[in-house]
């Protein structure tokens, strides 16, 4: 992957979210303290005092749990999946089929948003190979990938899906 998309999908990872949920003096403590007492509790949430990292929130188990960590001071941190919409092999439609393809993609991604499986998506702004992003607020990666692939765009080949666990705050939302 290329530079300039590694710092692209930072910089929309950062605006998801919401950093301004804690409070500046609870973020530099964390972020000085150098060091994440993570300890496991019941449902596969954890225990972070805060250490390092974007104001000691700490990072998810490798086992997944619950999708969830829970500190005693910080809000609780939810599981959610990012798609990366990519360009795909078949990508040779003339415009008016390539018309019909994308309005079908939108009305798949409002439904995908209605039936609450979605909380956002949207296109990047530039000719790179990674097209768009959707986030979705499913169970698994699994029910993620089928939603995604069930997409018109991707069923036609003119994009394919790579899913990636994500985590961040319930609610938070850009502004």
């Amino acid at each position: 992957m290329e530079t300039k998309q590694i710092e692209k999908i930072f910089l929309v990872l950062l605006i998801i979210i919401s950093v301004n949920a804690f409070s500046q003096k609870d973020n530099n403590k964390g972020m000085a303290s150098g060091k994440a007492d993570k300890e496991k509790t019941n449902g596969g949430k954890m225990k972070d005092s805060g250490g390092a990292g974007l104001g000691g929130l700490g990072s998810p188990s490798p086992g997944g749990g619950s999708g969830v960590i829970s500190s005693p001071k910080k809000p609780e941190m939810k599981q959610y999946f990012v798609v990366f919409l990519k360009k795909g092999p078949k990508r040779d439609q003339d415009s008016a089929t390539a018309a019909k393809i994308q309005e079908a993609h939108l009305k798949h991604l409002k439904a995908m948003s209605d039936a609450g499986k979605m909380d956002i998506a949207g296109p990047f702004g530039d000719d790179g190979d990674i097209r768009g992003i959707c986030i979705y607020n499913v169970a698994t990666a699994e029910e993620a990938k089928k939603l995604a692939e069930a997409d018109p765009v991707v069923m036609s080949g003119r994009l394919i899906v790579e899913v990636h666990p994500f985590y961040g705050m319930p609610g938070a939302r850009l502004k």
